[in-house]
């Protein structure tokens, strides 16, 4: 038998195909589960996006719009009064941009923060290019939304860029969360405040490392597929037990779906049928030997026939005589020996009978050299009778071997 191959022991065993399709199903779950904790992971960022927004507009912006000069204008007491955002005087600008870039911007997730009049009017934003006082939105809905204590975020995609000057912004996606913008000495909303953050870096945040993970289940997923695809085959034990067995008869064993014990006695008793088959020759070539022993016989026998016609016309010579008797007698203990080589052969060929059709014909032609055997035996019995009565002597009865 070869030596079985290290990839053999892991696949061509009837185990091994339950096995590699359990490790397969476990490895495909592994995705699924890393895939639905990369969904709730990016939930949880999205959420912890949201509360970095409202942070930014309960901290810094809700702290600029408390700050706001009193003189030579009090901004405070006449946005207390009307609760309408004023313009911004650049002291207080320049101080709330400091603000968010201690406390907001140190996130890299943070792109850029903006408050809008409840009309859509731009009031304040930490870019520089965009036109405060001047920007009009003409999509209110999410504005109108913070009317109502509500925190609404959206993905969009939209030219932008961190950078003041240069080259135009390229397409970037963007969450964007709007606040309710509340002021002190106020109960009323009196705008919202835009927070935009990079989606693609919520997306790295939460697909570590889950990501990671659903990558290493896929690969294991596969090759999984590939070792089960591989059990498949036909197993060790069936293709060593099948190895003596007749073409063809191997596989028909191995794939009857029989158990391993049963496939043993079926490959035991194959190999007593080769073993039989063995026998068989053996007898055939002992009953070839018989049949050349029998060839010879009858042509001893045919010039004893001959030598006791000449005798019966010649003069009685009774030391010739004696010596043709003791030559028929040696005659008749090599047929009798001829005889009983074809008996045991023929009793062999019985045994074997079902285990070879030739054993049958081998059988019938030791049954054939049997018969001639007797008729050789008969013939020589009455020229040896011949041979007596020429001699002067009465003739011997004669029996058999």
């Amino acid at each position: 038998m070869r030596p079985m191959k290290i990839l053999d022991r892991f696949t061509r065993d009837r185990a091994s195909r339950y096995v590699w399709a359990a490790v397969t199903i476990a490895c495909v779950a592994g995705v699924v589960v890393a895939g639905d904790q990369k969904s709730r992971a990016l939930t949880n960022e999205i959420a912890a996006a949201q509360t970095a927004a409202v942070n930014v507009a309960n901290g810094s912006i809700y702290r600029m719009y408390g700050a706001l000069p009193t003189h030579p204008i009090d901004l405070r007491a006449q946005l207390a009064k009307t609760a309408v955002l004023p313009a911004i005087p650049a002291p207080s600008y320049r101080t709330a941009i400091v603000d968010l870039e201690a406390n907001v911007f140190t996130d890299p997730q943070m792109a850029r923060v903006r408050v809008w009049t409840p009309d859509g009017l731009l009031n304040f934003s930490s870019h520089e290019r965009d036109l405060v006082g001047v920007l009009r939105t003409t999509d209110t809905s999410a504005i109108q939304a913070t009317q109502s204590q509500r925190v609404v975020s959206r993905i969009v995609t939209a030219p932008f860029t961190f950078a003041t000057t240069g080259t135009q912004g390229a397409p970037t996606r963007l969450l964007e969360t709007f606040v309710p913008l509340h002021v002190p000495e106020r109960d009323i909303i009196v705008g919202a405040v835009q927070v935009d953050q990079y989606y693609d870096a919520i997306v790295n945040a939460a697909m570590q490392p889950w990501q990671t993970v659903q990558v290493v289940f896929v690969v294991l997923a596969l090759l999984s597929l590939v070792m089960t695809a591989l059990s498949l085959r036909e197993p060790i034990g069936a293709v060593s037990a099948g190895a003596g067995l007749a073409p063809g008869y191997g596989s028909a064993v191995s794939g009857s779906g029989v158990g391993d014990p049963a496939i043993a006695r079926i490959a035991k008793a194959e190999l007593d049928a080769a073993a039989l088959r063995d026998e068989l020759s053996r007898s055939s070539q002992q009953l070839a030997e018989a049949r050349e022993a029998l060839s010879a016989t009858k042509a001893e026998l045919a010039a004893a026939a001959a030598r006791a016609a000449e005798s019966s016309a010649a003069p009685v010579d009774h030391e010739a005589s004696e010596d043709d008797e003791q030559h028929l007698a040696t005659l008749e203990t090599r047929i009798a020996s001829a005889e009983e080589r074809a008996r045991r052969a023929e009793a062999r060929l019985a045994e074997l009978e079902p285990s070879s059709a030739s054993g049958r014909d081998a059988a019938a032609g030791a049954a054939d050299a049997g018969d001639e055997t007797d008729d050789l035996r008969s013939r020589l019995t009455r020229s040896a009778a011949k041979k007596k009565l020429n001699a002067g002597d009465p003739p011997r009865s004669s029996s058999g071997p």
